[in-house]
């Protein structure tokens, strides 16, 4: 697979960082397939957090927004981390999906070329 080793480094770290952020009880799960058929290489980061209303799904990607307003999971950064992952995933030919329920946690999927 040839791609942008510091750039996928970076969307890991920030997806896998805000996962670990927002689940105080359970897990945090990482899978990883590459497709030699489709020439791709998906990543799934599960986990089973706080999760997010769909509302809060739709600012998900949008610059410096804080999605949970709790001081205490939200004390660092500024709503930037999203946003630059995705800008990322797209400079290097993919894109990151989300899914969410409240209660039940947050699955975020990176999907790049290989």
């Amino acid at each position: 697979m040839r791609t942008d080793g510091i750039r996928l480094a970076q969307i890991l770290i920030n997806l896998i960082s805000n996962a670990i952020k927002y689940t105080k009880e359970g897990e945090v799960a990482v899978e990883t397939e590459l497709n030699k058929k489709e020439k791709t290489m998906t990543t799934i980061i599960r986990d089973t957090g706080v999760g997010m209303t769909q509302d809060q799904m739709t600012h998900l990607f949008t610059n410096y927004t804080k999605i949970i307003n709790n001081r205490e999971l939200n004390r660092e950064g500024v709503g930037l981390g999203l946003t630059i992952s995705k800008n990322l995933a797209k400079a290097l030919g993919g894109d990151i999906f989300a899914t969410s329920s409240i209660g039940i946690g947050s699955s975020f999927t990176l999907k790049i070329p290989a």
